[in-house]
């Protein structure tokens, strides 16, 4: 029975080895599946960077593109904001000729020759068009 005694403390330590390893094994093997799982996961996070990445760089040329776009329409359309003031200018130097030629005939009609000559010697005929010019002719001919 001595022997049995001595033997039971060093069954309990070999069993309690066993128990041990079994642990470990079973330890290690799911952490390698987690491992791989892991790593299968890193990749695909790698390659989705990188497709997004792609597709943001193509999306920026798109929008480089239109930007240049945009640009050069900006451009067009001062040039004609441009023009058209220039020639917004030119009618309204127009019309005030024409207002000022209105107002000579009118004088000359309802007050005399003297306060019409006086308003045409204000208007200067180098600004006149053609047609203008023609009317001016014509009523400095009444004022004299």
């Amino acid at each position: 029975m001595a022997r049995k005694k001595s033997n039971r403390p060093l069954m309990i330590y070999t069993s309690l080895i066993f128990i041990i390893a079994i642990v470990m094994v079973i330890v290690a093997f799911f952490g390698q599946k987690h491992l791989e799982n892991t790593q299968f996961r890193q990749t695909e996070t790698a390659r989705g960077i990188s497709e997004r990445a792609s597709q943001l760089s193509e999306e920026n040329r798109i929008l480089m593109e239109v930007n240049q776009k945009l640009s050069s329409n900006i451009a067009e359309l001062e040039e004609e904001n441009k023009l058209l003031t220039e020639q917004n200018d030119a009618l309204a130097k127009e019309r005030e000729n024409a207002d000022k030629l209105y107002k000579v005939y009118i004088t000359l009609n309802n007050s005399g020759r003297t306060n019409a000559k006086k308003l045409l010697k204000e208007i200067f005929t180098e600004d006149l068009t053609p047609g203008q010019k023609d009317f001016y002719d014509i009523l400095v001919k009444k004022c004299n």
